[in-house]
C-alpha cells in the first residue's frame, strides 16, 4: 500500500510525512505550491473539495486533517508504535498534546480562506 501525502512546504503535512518515514511505509510527498494558491485550483479540489492540506491518498480513500491522518496511520501499523498502546495513560497524553496543537496552535498559523 503507497500512501500519497499532498501538502505545501510550511503547512501541517510535515508531521505526516515525519510519521510515514518513522512507520517506514511507502510514501510519496506532492507539494503544492501554496505561495500561488495551487492548493485553491480545481485539480486539487477534486481531491480534497475543502482545499486545505494535508491530505492522505490511499487508492480510492481520501483522508484529511492531521490528528484524523496520525491515528489512521496509527491503527493501520500498530505493531510500529507511533503512538503509545490504547487505553494507557501515556496514550492520553499523546492524543491530548496532539489536539492541543491542531485546536489551539494551527489555528494561530492557518492559512486564510
Amino acid at each position: 500500500m503507497r500512501y500519497v501525502i499532498w501538502g505545501a512546504r510550511g503547512s501541517g503535512s510535515g508531521i505526516v510525512e515525519a510519521a510515514c518515514a518513522e512507520l517506514g511505509v511507502d510514501h510519496e510527498a506532492r507539494d503544492l505550491d501554496a505561495r500561488n494558491d495551487e492548493h485553491r485550483g480545481a485539480a486539487y479540489g477534486a481531491i480534497n473539495p475543502h482545499r486545505k492540506v494535508p491530505t492522505l491518498e490511499v487508492g480510492d480513500e481520501i483522508i484529511t486533517e492531521s490528528v484524523a491522518i496520525l491515528l489512521t496511520l496509527d491503527e493501520r501499523h500498530p505493531e510500529r508504535r507511533l503512538f503509545p498502546p490504547p487505553g494507557s495513560p501515556a496514550r492520553a497524553q499523546a492524543l491530548r498534546w496532539m489536539l492541543y496543537l491542531a485546536t489551539e496552535i494551527y489555528p494561530l498559523v492557518e492559512w486564510d480562506d
